[in-house]
């Protein structure tokens, strides 16, 4: 496959929030308040991608206090909310952080992710992800958003880049 070449120069994982993060579904309570539910293993997916060398972006089109809660508890290393051109905002960031496109992997989801998936050095959706996201990327998951995806890609990446037995070998010790 085409795609674990180009996965051996990724430095950067840069996920969507609503549809890969979590099931793409807002929930609010009686009173307006905004909850967002994350899928536990994916957040383990971000830790062993992160203690493997990856930085990790979060770029979003919304902007809420709980991304930004979610993102200090993963400890990402960049941030973005409020992201209305995605495109725009990964040659951004791969400015910023002083590295390529191509070392930039992105998974969405939707349509508005698509400008960043056209950029990005590799790119990946969860199994829900809309067609015309789905026959674009380089990788689909088995799982769809919320439920799995993240943790699948992460590992796939580090296998592609032969860090994956590495990165898991401390739960195996235990």
């Amino acid at each position: 496959m085409v795609w674990r070449e180009k996965a051996k120069q990724i430095t950067w994982l840069v996920f969507d929030i609503d549809g890969v993060f979590t099931d793409g579904k807002l929930y609010f309570s009686p009173d307006g308040d905004f909850m967002k539910a994350f899928y536990v293993q994916d957040g383990l997916g971000i830790e062993l991608a992160r203690k493997s060398g990856l930085k990790i972006a979060i770029l979003t089109a919304r902007a809420s206090d709980i991304v930004l809660r979610r993102a200090m508890d993963l400890k990402v290393d960049e941030l973005i909310q409020g992201a209305k051109n995605k495109g725009e905002a990964i040659e951004n960031l791969a400015e910023k952080v002083g590295v390529s496109l191509t070392e930039m992997a992105y998974m969405g989801d939707d349509l508005i992710d698509l400008p960043a998936i056209r950029r990005a050095g590799i790119s990946a959706s969860p199994s829900d992800g809309v067609a015309e996201v789905r026959e674009r990327v380089d990788w689909v998951a088995d799982y769809p958003g919320g439920h799995g995806a993240i943790r699948q890609w992460v590992e796939e990446v580090l296998k592609a880049q032969g860090k994956w037995d590495e990165a898991v070998s401390f739960y195996s010790t235990l």
